[in-house]
């Protein structure tokens, strides 16, 4: 994009995403390019462009690609709009460099519906439901009845979300949503078993369904979607396969059908009222005693995206990579690989 005089115009949207994907401060930013703050808040606000040496001291200092400063507007996305859990014990710099993922997500995001065809986003109106009863009723109108889920990134693609990872520096951030027009967006964190990451999942699933008209944000949203995820994942009906007595060796092997943690078996039966509080609480003992409160044996494999499996596909059949797209979008392979809810090949 040319200025009226001619000149290709720096966008300061995009500085602020990569300024806070790297996780630097102003101030930090400006030490580094040997500017004053006071310039580098004017080049990030659109009110001063650059020189060509200093837009290729902050490309150097940020390790993005000159083209990706000049590539046209970015839409900036608001805290207020994204579901963070522990918000206050969450480094500032953690938060924002999230976001900014979020932010190059959309970016993707916009590319990948330009060029190909992705199912429409099938996400019903469930504000007005309390969790339980907006997970049976999801149930129903997707038709999943009482089963097992059997990927839950593939579930939420399939319905049109859109599934990204956070890079493997973000991993104090658990995962996060927000909507963007039509789209909704649902970033992972790679850091995490795969029944973990399944429930995470299903919880940012609830704030899409549960809060859309309501500020994200603070305990009670968060209670909400994690009862909400709870249900997903382990309709009533579950209760049929539940044994009478929490016996570990039993639900290790429940486990492995219904994807979710022991623990998270244990509440449920716990929330059914199944097993009485008594039990509940002498089976999480021993798990404690075995050392299974932070990792459970027999983990779920970390799930997929079938999205960019797809992708990955059709690329190759045009003698294509990962890396074109990344080239198109003006960041970084490796930039463009680490948000992908994909382990193979680029």
């Amino acid at each position: 994009m040319l200025s009226q005089e001619g000149r290709k115009i720096f966008f300061g949207s995009r500085l602020s995403i990569a300024r806070r994907r790297r996780k630097l401060s102003k101030v930090e930013l400006a030490r580094r390019v040997e500017l004053a703050r006071e310039t580098l808040v004017r080049i990030e606000g659109g009110d001063e462009q650059p020189s060509t040496t200093t837009a290729e001291k902050l490309c150097f200092a940020l390790s993005f690609p000159l083209s990706f400063f000049y590539a046209g507007e970015a839409e900036l996305v608001e805290e207020e709009r994204v579901s963070f859990r522990a918000l206050r014990s969450l480094p500032a710099k953690e938060r924002d460099a999230a976001i900014a993922t979020g932010e190059l997500a959309l970016l993707l995001s916009e590319f990948l519906q330009e060029r190909y065809k992705l199912p429409s986003l099938d996400l019903p109106e469930l504000g007005g439901l309390a969790p339980e009863e907006a997970a049976a009723q999801l149930r129903k109108l997707w038709d999943l009845q009482d089963r097992p889920i059997g990927n839950m990134v593939h579930l939420l693609e399939a319905k049109g979300i859109q599934v990204y990872w956070l890079p493997e520096e973000n991993r104090e951030v658990d995962a996060f949503t927000f909507r963007n027009g039509n789209r909704a967006i649902v970033v992972l964190s790679r850091e995490k078993e795969g029944e973990h990451g399944r429930m995470d999942a299903a919880h940012e699933l609830g704030h899409l369904l549960l809060h859309r008209q309501r500020p994200l944000g603070g305990q009670q949203v968060e209670t909400e979607a994690g009862d909400f995820a709870t249900a997903f994942l382990l309709p009533p009906a579950f209760l049929e396969d539940l044994p009478p007595l929490p016996k570990l060796d039993v639900l290790l092997e429940l486990k492995e059908s219904w994807g979710v943690s022991l623990q998270a078996l244990l509440r449920r039966g716990l929330q059914l009222g199944r097993y009485p509080e008594w039990q509940y609480k002498a089976a999480m003992a021993e798990l404690s005693r075995k050392n299974w409160r932070q990792r459970e044996p027999a983990p779920w494999p970390v799930e997929d995206s079938l999205t960019f499996q797809k992708l990955a596909v059709l690329l190759k059949k045009r003698r294509m990579g990962f890396g074109d797209i990344a080239s198109e979008i003006h960041i970084g392979e490796r930039e463009l690989v680490g948000m992908l809810a994909w382990r193979g090949e680029s």
